[in-house]
């Protein structure tokens, strides 16, 4: 949507067409605003579930894949301000010196490239299938920290699961390893 506003002409300036308020309302316009919108609500939506998709592909049971989905985060994360650096500085000279529709099929080039790669590599992808609702989770959470929160940490890091052994209360899904990062 953003290359096509800058490749269209403004196609309608004429005051008879548009009302008084929306003046210098064009349809270049519309298309333009409309195409940031969909980025917005894009990687809003895209963001959180790169990472969660990203962290489902290791096992944390395993040491290797452990170091792996570190890795994996620091990279993901460097990644993400790496590109903000260069659409803030190359893309910016690039929209300022050769013109909006270079700047913005640049970055419409990579994301057909990213989804082109993101196809091809699905059949290597794990997919872990969801196990009961994520709201009564959110809500078991809050009421197990409301009922817990003056209580004292126990040595044994097992007791602090829902249930003893290996496996997870709710069906289909894994208990999460005790870690001491937010102690």
């Amino acid at each position: 949507m953003l290359v096509l506003s800058a490749t269209f002409p403004l196609i309608s300036t004429d005051p008879h067409v548009w009302p008084a308020w929306t003046y210098s309302v064009s349809s270049q316009h519309i298309i333009f605003f409309f195409g940031l919108y969909m980025v917005a609500i894009g990687y809003g939506g895209q963001n959180p579930c790169v990472a969660s998709f990203g962290a489902d592909q290791f096992d944390d049971t395993d040491d290797e894949e452990r170091t792996k989905k570190s890795s994996f985060f620091n990279w993901h994360h460097f990644a993400i301000n790496a590109v903000a650096l260069i659409s803030g500085t190359i893309i910016v000279w690039v929209q300022d010196h050769e013109g909006w529709l270079w700047g913005f099929a640049i970055p419409a080039l990579f994301l057909i490239f990213g989804v082109g790669s993101f196809i091809l590599g699905s059949s290597v992808y794990r997919f872990q299938k969801p196990g009961g609702s994520p709201f009564a989770r959110v809500c078991q959470v809050i009421v197990a920290a409301t009922r817990n929160f003056d209580k004292v940490l126990p040595s044994d890091c097992s007791l602090l699961y829902e249930t003893p052994g290996q496996g997870s209360a709710i069906e289909g899904s894994r208990k999460l390893v005790h870690t001491t990062g937010f102690e």
